[in-house]
């Protein structure tokens, strides 16, 4: 179990675990930062009262039945948020545009 995990309600351990063997064959029961097109984008919440959260190099899973959001991230940890009230937005990450001048000495 990766370190990740201690402190995340069961069914939140067996959806990863389920989700890590799908993504990789049965090689991994974890999430890991190899795994193609995982922690690929970006997730803000926010919040009735206007506040928010922004996370980097994540996803998120929306539990609708226990009217919870998950966000999975690479460096940060995994969070549980209640979904009432909640907003989620994902973005995917982009190639930032390079011109096609760069680089080109005269």
């Amino acid at each position: 179990m990766h370190k990740f995990q201690r402190y995340l309600p069961e069914h939140w351990n067996s959806w990863i675990t389920e989700f890590a063997k799908a993504q990789t064959g049965g090689k991994y029961d974890e999430l890991r930062v190899d795994m193609d097109n995982v922690f690929c984008g970006k997730v803000r919440l926010t919040f009735e009262d206007g506040s928010h959260a922004f996370f980097e190099a994540a996803f998120y899973v929306e539990d609708e039945s226990r009217k919870e959001v998950a966000v999975f991230t690479e460096h940060c940890g995994y969070h549980i948020f209640s979904s009432l009230g909640l907003q989620v937005k994902y973005y995917e990450h982009t190639k930032p545009r390079i011109p096609l001048s760069a680089g080109v000495v005269d």
